[in-house]
């Protein structure tokens, strides 16, 4: 994957994972070999870091950078200093012209996924049973 398309891509999942409220950390490595660590909870993004520069001075330095690589990792908890707190609605500003590339909109669950799910069907004897 080319590194246009792995930019793209983290943002895709990044919006992804912000509309399934979902808990984690992502781990992205940047163009200009920089570590950028960033949390969220609940769909909100709380904690972004990078080695020298902390909160809303790494959410800049990322709008900056091309992603290369990035890994998101689902109910990790890891350790962050007060100083790498930020405000979710400011981070979604600053990468607003990545987010916008990428053509994405968060998804936001419905109960029309819940109403879709069909129940579970299952033969006995030849014979289909409803459950």
């Amino acid at each position: 994957m080319n590194q246009g398309a792995q930019h793209k891509q983290f943002f895709v999942e990044l919006m992804d994972q912000i509309g399934f409220k979902s808990n984690g950390v992502f781990f992205v490595t940047t163009d200009k070999k920089r570590s950028v660590t960033m949390m969220l909870v609940g769909g909100k993004i709380i904690y972004c870091r990078t080695t020298k520069k902390h909160g809303q001075h790494a959410v800049d330095e990322l709008a900056n950078c091309l992603i290369v690589k990035h890994a998101f990792v689902e109910n990790d908890d890891y350790p962050f200093r007060p100083a790498d707190e930020v405000v979710h609605e400011l981070v979604i500003h600053s990468l607003e012209d990545h987010i916008h590339e990428a053509h994405v909109q968060p998804i936001k669950p419905t109960n029309e996924t819940k109403d879709a799910i069909t129940p579970a069907t299952r033969i006995y004897r030849g014979q289909r049973i409803e459950a």
